[in-house]
């Protein structure tokens, strides 16, 4: 029992946990640092991600020195096992190419502002909100599916941050009266401005004229996030005052023949 208490209280057990106590103490100080210069300097988060990796790596740094310390403080020859470590980590740097492929591109992305949390963009063919970023993936929530998409930084090869104007494109027979139609144009926009959720709608005039029919521009704004229950307000509003209006709206025709046996 003696021995116990002597080898418990002995100089090297006593100075290893104050090591170690300091170290814990140290990285909570670091870490605290560094989340408070989140909130005070990064409101719309762009740095999070790139922050949050740096303490990680830190710490792993941190508590490989430590332990590598304390090995030798304990008598423990730790050349070959420097040695080894190299070649470990030349095999698995070799292994991990893609995991540093998505770093670099996640520096990019933080960089070069691409885009940030919240940001409805478009990403590889998918439209959705940014809910989660990393250094090594971003997550979207696609806004045609509801799906929850997970890209590796190292597939994005185009961002678009989507600014949430869209245009609604009407065509109206030729035969109509154009100030009637540009009248009720006007109408229509004056409406869907009206609407809680539109930031602005305006009538933009004609578009383009293929022959029989004319294409008039009617543009919104909106969140970006709401765009599909917005568009469909929009055209529920064109829906009625075309009705009530009585202008024509040209139907596709389709020319069926039959074949004579």
């Amino acid at each position: 029992m003696e021995r116990i208490l002597q080898r418990i209280l002995s100089t090297n057990i006593i100075a290893n946990l104050c090591i170690v106590a300091a170290t814990f103490i140290l990285l909570g100080i670091f870490r605290k640092l560094v989340k408070a210069y989140i909130s005070r300097n990064d409101p719309d988060r762009r740095l999070e991600s790139m922050l949050r990796s740096m303490i990680r790596t830190v710490e792993v740094i941190v508590w490989t020195l430590v332990i590598m310390a304390l090995l030798q403080m304990n008598g423990i020859n730790i050349t070959s096992l420097i040695a080894g470590v190299g070649v470990a980590g030349a095999i698995v740097g070799l292994a991990m190419q893609d995991l540093f492929k998505d770093i670099i591109m996640g520096f990019h992305i933080v960089s070069d502002k691409a885009f940030k949390y919240g940001d409805v963009v478009t990403i590889n063919g998918y439209e959705g909100v940014v809910v989660s970023f990393t250094l090594l993936a971003t997550q979207v929530r696609d806004l045609n599916s509801g799906n929850l998409v997970t890209i590796c930084n190292r597939d994005i090869s185009t961002t678009a941050v989507v600014c949430g104007v869209y245009d609604i494109d009407l065509p109206v027979s030729g035969a109509e009266d154009p100030e009637k139609v540009e009248a009720l144009m006007k109408k229509i926009a004056g409406e869907i401005a009206a609407e809680k959720g539109f930031e602005s709608c305006e009538y933009m005039g004609v578009q383009n004229f293929n022959g029989a029919q004319f294409i008039h521009k009617i543009r919104f704004k909106c969140s970006p996030a709401e765009k599909w229950p917005m568009w469909r307000r929009a055209m529920a509003h064109v829906y009625s005052n075309l009705q009530e209006s009585g202008v024509r709206v040209p139907n596709q025709e389709l020319d069926v023949r039959q074949k004579a046996e």
